[in-house]
């Protein structure tokens, strides 16, 4: 390109050549600088590739060059999945990708750039894409990249043949076990999606406040099932889709919103009873708002200590009388939190009094 525009600039008078000069001095200078990144570009991929051989994926630069078979691609995929397991080579991962992908932009349009390196970025984009979605991990994107490598990738992400390894199925889907079973040849894998997929959604109702004590008991028996089964993969995967199918369709709420935080709390103080007595404790639930909505009655009731005193009371011998044992055993503490909530839920409970 600069040969070529000397050779223009001739054309011109000695006055409008040396007008030039300076503009082309920085335009050599930033060709020049250019060119002094490939060598950087390429310590940078290589990297990334001996982080992967460190774990002993040794297929990973046919993978990335797209010189690997569809079989053998699924089994690199899973090497790749039981790897990012941790945490620690996620992160590690994302700051080697950043570092590619900063010099990737700046040489997109470099010819031998675009033939070294143009598959290779598509496929460890492909590898973002399968370890976010594997587990659910929010925090490993490409967002960072410029604009228009990331509409390169993402073009590629959901082309044919890509989107049917990294499927959009929802965990609960009936299709979900049929998807995951194509994508992966190993139970120790199939484990570990269904694990991630569920815990994520569990913790986003747990989050959502509501019916918490069915997503706590199903996050207790999710945990239970990890470790029983530890090893035993087709056991495991059998026991987790038993859960995802119960989770697909939980049992519709059984008290009012409004009464429940009280029902939650009695669920997670009932603790292993909670299965056998649980009509007990929905009975307990209403006994326990409705002592609560009486006591409200009172004008100023939280600054009135007799009355306090005396709602302790009921509450506590309801706890007693409730034939739940954990609930019996631990009726002064649970008492205690119950009035906390009480006073906190003061205002939705009201609408109750009308």
């Amino acid at each position: 390109i600069t040969h070529n525009l000397h050779k223009a600039l001739r054309n011109y008078n000695y006055e409008e050549e040396k007008e030039a000069e300076e503009d082309l001095k920085e335009f050599e200078t930033y060709f020049s600088a250019i060119e002094k990144e490939i060598p950087e570009l390429e310590m940078r991929y290589t990297k990334i590739i001996q982080r992967f051989v460190d774990e002993g994926i040794t297929e990973i630069k046919d993978f990335l060059e797209q010189k690997t078979t569809k079989e053998q691609e699924k089994d690199i995929c899973e090497k790749i999945i039981n790897v990012a397991e941790s945490v620690k080579f996620r992160t590690e991962l994302d700051a080697l990708l950043r570092l590619f992908f900063d010099i990737f932009d700046l040489l997109f349009n470099e010819p031998e750039t675009r033939s070294h390196y143009y598959v290779p970025a598509k496929r460890l984009a492909y590898i973002v894409a399968l370890i976010r979605w594997h587990f659910k991990d929010e925090t490993l994107d490409l967002k960072w990249a410029s604009e228009k490598v990331r509409r390169l990738l993402d073009k590629y992400i959901k082309s044919d043949g890509v989107r049917e390894m990294i499927p959009e199925v929802d965990i609960f889907s009936n299709d979900f076990p049929k998807i995951v079973k194509k994508m992966y040849n190993s139970p120790e894998t199939l484990a570990s999606v269904m694990q991630h997929q569920m815990r994520d959604r569990i913790i986003i109702k747990l989050g959502e406040g509501k019916n918490t004590a069915l997503y706590q008991k199903f996050k207790d028996r999710m945990d239970n099932i990890l470790s029983i089964y530890a090893g035993n993969w087709d056991i495991m995967v059998e026991e987790l889709d038993k859960l995802r199918q119960e989770m697909a369709n939980p049992k519709p709420a059984v008290v009012s919103e409004e009464k429940e935080p009280f029902y939650d709390k009695l669920c997670q103080w009932a603790g292993v009873d909670f299965e056998e007595k649980h009509d007990n404790i929905i009975t307990l639930t209403n006994k326990v708002v409705d002592i609560i909505l009486e006591a409200m009655t009172i004008p100023n009731l939280w600054t009135k200590p007799t009355d306090i005193k005396n709602l302790r009371g009921k509450i506590g011998t309801a706890l007693r009388f409730s034939k739940i044992i954990q609930l019996k055993e631990n009726s002064d503490v649970i008492t205690t939190e119950l009035i906390k909530l009480a006073k906190s839920n003061e205002s939705i409970l009201s609408p109750l009094l009308k």
